[in-house]
């Protein structure tokens, strides 16, 4: 894979302005981290990434926020500029196992958490069995929960259709999954460069053959995603944000609303236009979404429904 520091210095300035921090974890895997922003800050924010994506998916968030909070954006192993073992498949378990010792080794919590796609699962399954370390969620086109109890099996085929042997080909010949999924899950239109620091991190054979494991998960991951499921009753008071794209295909309304009815305490801000990648297509929106949540009180919400447009409330 390659190195950050091997594409151009300006883009990558531009791109990506951040630091880098590795820890060591179990299993010679070394994870890279984003951290910004002060220690001593009220509140330390998490933020967890999914599928075909890395911790520069939030690059614009932690930017904005990182002067009054402290930032912290991991790379899972064999994602973005962590290392993974030479011929190790990681499934969601393992990836969530792996966030618990980033945790413990970093000593955090309790932290904020936000999740995103694969990192609903990998996240909340990592919440539910350590929820001392979690004091406020902030959840956005994701799901926890196993897909065949979907009314729509929305999830299902799209686990069979990418997933599969399509997918695995897909990814291998032209790093089609995260090439595709990156141009169907965005509003606006990413830069060639902003399509490069995504497409550049799956550069190979087998970090391409991930793109489309994690599309086989879905469906295929049902112990593990029962289990989270399970776990999220042990998180299930934590005062939460839903920040949700509406024109996501993926990730739809049904999987909203029962996250409101899991997090009872919960504020939800729908970005109308935004798609899957809510982060690349209302960065600002959620940025001010968050400040507003962090700003409140600790320990109760009032449950209601906004309509962010990026950067501007709008009652709805």
């Amino acid at each position: 894979m390659k190195a950050l520091d091997r594409l151009d210095g300006k883009k990558v300035s531009e791109q990506y302005p951040f630091a880098p921090h590795y820890v060591d974890l179990s299993h010679g895997v070394r994870v890279h981290y984003v951290d910004e922003g002060p220690r001593s800050a009220r509140h330390t924010i998490v933020f967890l990434h999914g599928n075909p994506t890395w911790s520069y998916l939030y690059r614009r968030i932690i930017t904005t926020l990182c002067g009054e909070y402290s930032c912290i954006a991991p790379d899972y192993p064999g994602f973005g500029l962590s290392s993974a073992r030479e011929g190790t498949t990681y499934g969601p378990a393992d990836l969530s196992e792996f966030v618990e010792e980033f945790f413990e080794h970093l000593s955090l919590g309790p932290v904020t958490l936000m999740v995103h796609d694969w990192g609903g699962p990998i996240g909340l399954g990592f919440a539910g069995r350590r929820p001392e370390l979690v004091n406020r969620l902030v959840i956005s086109n994701t799901w926890a929960w196993p897909v065949d109890t979907e009314p729509t099996r929305s999830k299902t085929r799209f686990s069979r259709m990418f997933g599969g042997t399509l997918g695995h080909l897909m990814a291998r010949q032209f790093n089609g999954i995260a090439r595709i999924f990156l141009r169907v899950g965005t509003k606006r239109r990413l830069s060639k460069p902003e399509m490069k620091m995504y497409l550049d991190r799956f550069d190979d054979g087998p970090h391409r053959d991930m793109t489309a494991n994690f599309p086989h998960h879905i469906a295929h991951a049902r112990a593990y995603l029962a289990e989270v499921e399970q776990g999220l009753r042990a998180v299930a008071d934590r005062p939460t944000l839903i920040v949700w794209g509406e024109g996501d295909i993926v990730s739809q309304t049904d999987d909203r609303e029962r996250f409101e009815r899991l997090f009872p305490n919960h504020v939800t801000v729908v970005f109308p236009e935004a798609k899957h990648f809510v982060q690349e297509d209302a960065p600002n929106g959620i940025s001010v979404a968050i400040r507003r949540f962090l700003s409140g009180p600790d320990t109760s919400l009032t449950p209601t429904s906004t309509s962010l447009a990026d950067g501007e409330l709008v009652a709805r």
